[in-house]
């Protein structure tokens, strides 16, 4: 389990910057921000897993059979969308020369924040709201809060960004996450934590994929590859999701897990105050 587990993710983060670049590549051919939309998919498809777990727990389904229905179908559906993604071969060619350049330590820097309060909003809001003295049951809607708020925010995420533009909107997500959850930590009620949390994913909904696209775009622009950008930020992105969950486990354990989620407020709020990062050159 293990294993598959490793190879799983290993995999799943080159197809994470195959179908991030594919994206931008139609933003950049049909000049409509559309990437939003797509990771609002993502989450998506998080909430329909949950769902269908939790369906699977109730009737009594064995996990493997449960884990070899999702591999079938998870197969399935990649082969059938997969003949839809846009050719790119004329958007990278063959010559295009990895990047090399200081403003991705600026955007992965931003991608790390990002997402480190994003794995903390996955893995520790029911944990939160279940010792504010909620039932499991309804301290694991914590995460469907989270979830549900980042969906509905990369569903609109495109149209803002094509109003107010890329630092603006980025600046007042994460400003938003840093707020929502702050304030819900200093109320420590469990309906101020759920609120805390579907804030939080808001704010962080559409920031990875603005942080993909500038990448993308601004590689494209110098004759540099947007497929190396994208992995680029990504590694640091996914080194984020990584340690921040981890990090809230050994500081709660040494102090408390309210303390400890002062970290993803504390990572938003720095988001926020370098957000012109995005606009170095």
């Amino acid at each position: 389990m293990i294993a598959a587990v490793a190879l799983s993710a290993v995999v799943n983060s080159i197809v994470d910057v195959g179908i991030n670049t594919n994206g931008v590549g139609i933003e950049r051919r049909t000049l409509r921000p559309v990437l939003s939309r797509f990771h609002a998919l993502l989450t998506f498809g998080g909430i329909v897993g949950a769902a269908v777990a939790a369906l699977a727990a109730g009737v009594g389904v064995g996990v493997v059979p449960h884990f070899a229905g999702v591999a079938v179908a998870g197969a399935a559906a990649a082969i059938a969308f997969s003949r839809w993604l846009a050719p790119d071969h004329r958007a990278e060619p063959a010559t295009a020369t990895p990047v090399r350049a200081s403003w991705i330590l600026g955007l992965g820097g931003l991608a790390l924040c990002v997402t480190l309060a994003e794995g903390s909003g996955n893995d520790w809001s029911a944990v939160y709201l279940h010792g504010l003295g909620v039932s499991e049951a309804v301290a694991a809607t914590g995460v469907v809060a989270f979830l549900g708020a980042m969906t509905l925010g990369r569903l609109a995420g495109d149209q803002l960004r094509a109003r107010i533009g890329t630092v603006a909107l980025f600046r007042g997500s994460v400003t938003t996450a840093a707020a929502g959850l702050g304030t819900a930590l200093m109320v420590d009620a469990p309906g101020a934590g759920f609120a805390g949390f579907a804030m939080l994913g808001l704010g962080v909904s559409i920031t990875l994929q603005l942080l993909l696209g500038v990448a993308s775009h601004r590689a494209a622009d110098t004759g540099r590859s947007p497929a190396s950008a994208v992995a680029q930020v990504s590694m640091v992105a996914y080194l984020g999701s990584l340690t921040g969950p981890l990090l809230i486990g050994v500081l709660a354990t040494n102090t408390s897990l309210s303390t400890a989620l002062v970290t993803p407020v504390a990572a938003t709020a720095v988001a926020a105050l370098a957000a012109h990062l995005i606009d170095r050159e």
